[in-house]
């Protein structure tokens, strides 16, 4: 037995160790209490509010990964961007030393890095946030939101290296490397936008005494003797740089960056937003299209766009000019909209001019649409325009009460951009409920369908593929509609231009083409009537042709989505803005034949023709293509599923076992249960349990272990 002092001593000890257990709860629920009051404050938009509980959190809880990283996020919304840093570097600190790097902590970690990424870029550290954004991808592999924000933190470090190469090279008036801008161009890029500055400028203070070579501001541009010639010398320069930043290759980059560099992007901005001192009477200001229309050529490079992309009275501007009856004015600014709304966080800044009820603006596009023939460009700007406001719900509403037949009108138009724009359009329509009933009823898909080439051309250019890829992305999204498949298939004509035209382009040599065209067919074969089209237009070896070639390009390969492919899911709205991968044509043409090949999916026809058709061609039969879709580690889990599904509806037929051995499928099978979980493991197992109704299947199995195999990874 302790003595009564060691009794005293172990107690004592006890109560402090449960009062601080007490008081540690107690901080943790207080800063768990901050945090979600936080969060419903920052959803609110009131980000000081929402910084300030985070704070309080932070007071009762310093080692909370959670609020350092909300703490960073609000910090971002407020334009404090060293703050943001300096929260991040807490919460990464804070990981790695109290939680071990631990996996738990991956999430919020990326969160973290992805969010001192943008704080750096907002401060033009571009090298720093480029190298947060590859750690972030490592520990979320999966994001798209942060390839995506790599991929553009990439493109402003890349403008920023040309920006100081072209001043150094000026520097030294040394000539740049094979297609780079040469000095003549940058230094014509210098004095244009030097033209484009405020004619009036503030005293320029000089380098201070034994400041070094500390930079001094740009010299001011000269003033302009007669006041009345400024808004055509506006725009000449306007013109001139805009002609120069359109250069193609390295050249139009080094121009770009240059043109940045100088101040010409904000300048122009700010003539965009009429800001520059009005001219004299009678002199009219230079017309919005010259300045817009140069934006529309600097923003070619991503690291332009994103410096004016959340310029809500830039905006607004464009919003009026697009309800203006000069056409080029239109033109432009329907075009520097469409460039701008490319993103979430652009569109949320530009909601407020881009609904005003007063400026109408959607009903003004869907009038440039009309009037396509008069002014392409401007209807093709505002089709493009049109499809971005479709991403994002509060920017489509006022779409629900407009008629949408004018757009859907210039998806036969002869001017590719025309078509692609409007198919993009109808596309992204088909998100939202409403509008894609209207569409419906309109008979857009009949349209869709009739505007595809009648069999697949003998050559076609990118502007091309991009046509028929924006127009199979809405027809796709269109037949997750009921009403419109069967409106499709319920006449000959129908399924001739629903199934053999969408089949012809599975040939083609554009992937995303190919992508969409399965998607098609894939969900046309929802139904017995579309399996039974598919299936009569002979589509089991074209579909499996397409299998067969993309399953080569996926397996040779190496690149990965980078978050700007989009392959879709079965019951997804596929984006128009996004490319596929060859893996992404795999999934599709193995769930259009694993719909075919499903017991009694098309009941009209026997069920050994039906087998036959899957097996012509032998070893390059589509069943084949199925087998080895199964067994590649890099198709998807749906992919892998629908196909060894395929397998196991044909291996119900006992009659039919010699056939299929011929095909050797029990090591791919097996190899499908070893790569796979859930589903797709269990689809393949059911297929080899019925293989092995063939004794020399059977022995096959026993040989590679099968049955071990499939007991450790299928349960009943």
């Amino acid at each position: 037995m302790l003595p009564d002092a060691s009794n005293a001593q172990f107690a004592a000890m006890e109560k402090d160790l449960n009062e601080r257990h007490k008081r540690q709860t107690e901080q943790r629920q207080v800063a768990e209490r901050q945090r979600v009051a936080g969060n419903n404050l920052f959803r609110c938009g009131q980000f000081s509010e929402a910084y300030r509980c985070y704070e309080a959190g932070l007071d009762a809880d310093r080692r909370n990964l959670h609020l350092h990283a909300n703490a960073a996020q609000a910090s971002l919304k407020l334009g404090c961007y060293v703050q943001a840093i300096e929260h991040c570097d807490k919460c990464m600190s804070i990981r790695e030393f109290l939680h071990n790097n631990s996996g738990d902590t991956a999430t919020v970690a990326a969160k973290a890095l992805q969010r001192r990424a943008a704080a750096r870029g907002a401060l033009g550290h571009w090298s720093q946030a480029v190298s947060d954004l590859e750690e972030a991808i490592k520990l979320n592999k999966d994001s798209p939101e942060t390839a995506a924000q790599l991929k553009r933190a990439r493109a402003s470090l890349e403008v920023e290296r040309r920006a100081k190469a072209a001043a150094k090279r000026l520097a030294k008036g040394e000539e740049g490397g094979e297609g780079g801008a040469s000095l003549a161009t940058l230094r014509r890029v210098e004095k244009l936008a030097k033209v484009l500055q405020p004619p009036i400028a503030a005293a320029v203070p000089s380098p201070s005494e034994g400041g070094g070579e500390a930079a001094s501001p740009p010299p001011p541009p000269p003033a302009v003797e007669d006041p009345a010639r400024r808004p055509a010398a506006l725009a000449e320069a306007c013109g001139e740089l805009r002609t120069l930043a359109e250069m193609e290759g390295a050249e139009g980059e080094d121009v770009r960056a240059h043109a940045k560099a100088c101040g010409a992007l904000d300048a122009a901005a700010r003539i965009a937003r009429g800001e520059d001192a009005p001219p004299p009477p009678p002199a009219a200001p230079v017309a919005p299209s010259a300045p817009m229309r140069l934006l529309c050529a600097l923003c070619r490079s991503d690291a332009c766009q994103d410096v004016i992309a959340t310029d809500a009275y830039l905006g607004a501007k464009c919003a009026d000019a697009i309800a203006s009856s000069d056409v080029e004015s239109a033109a432009a600014g329907a075009q520097l909209l469409y460039m701008l709304t490319g993103t979430a966080s652009a569109r949320k800044a530009l909601t407020p001019p881009l609904t005003d009820p007063e400026r109408g603006m959607a009903a003004k596009l869907i009038e440039r649409c009309a009037r396509a023939d008069e002014a392409p460009s401007a209807a093709a700007s505002a089709a493009g325009l049109l499809g971005n406001l479709c991403l994002d719900a509060a920017l489509r509403a006022p779409l629900r009460s407009l008629p949408l037949k004018p757009v859907a009108a210039l998806l036969s138009h002869r001017e590719a951009l025309l078509a692609t724009r409007a198919g993009a359009c109808i596309g992204n329509a088909c998100s939202d409920l409403t509008l894609r009933e209207s569409l419906v009823k309109l008979g857009v898909a009949e349209e869709l369908a009739a505007a595809l080439p009648a069999s697949m051309p003998a050559a076609s250019n990118d502007a091309e593929s991009r046509r028929y890829a924006a127009l199979l992305t809405a027809l796709a999204n269109i037949l997750l509609d009921d009403g419109a498949r069967k409106s499709l298939l319920a006449s000959p004509a129908g399924k001739n231009l629903a199934v053999e035209r969408p089949m012809s382009l599975l040939a083609s040599d554009a992937t995303t083409v190919r992508a969409r065209a399965a998607m098609v067919l894939s969900r046309l074969c929802r139904d017995a009537e579309g399996r039974g089209a598919v299936y009569a237009a002979d589509g089991i070896p074209q579909v499996s042709a397409a299998l067969r070639k993309s399953l080569a390009e996926q397996a040779t390969s190496s690149a990965s989505d980078d978050g700007s492919a989009d392959g879709g899911d079965e019951d997804g709205v596929l984006s128009g803005a996004k490319s596929a991968t060859p893996r992404h044509v795999v999934e599709g043409c193995a769930r259009t034949l694993a719909l075919i090949a499903t017991s009694a999916a098309v009941p009209e026809i026997p069920r050994g023709e039906l087998r036959a058709r899957f097996l012509a061609d032998g070893k390059t039969c589509a069943l084949a293509a199925l087998l080895d879709a199964a067994a590649a580690k890099n198709s998807t889990d749906a992919c892998a599923g629908n196909a060894s599904l395929a397998w196991g509806e044909f291996a119900r037929d006992a009659d039919a076992l010699s056939s299929l051995a011929s095909l050797g499928p029990v090591a791919p099978l097996i190899e499908c249960v070893k790569l796979r979980e859930g589903a797709p493991a269990r689809n393949a197992g059911i297929a080899l349990s019925r293989l092995a109704g063939d004794a020399q299947m059977l022995e096959k199995l026993r040989e590679l272990r099968g049955m071990e195999i499939i007991g450790s990874k299928v349960r009943a």
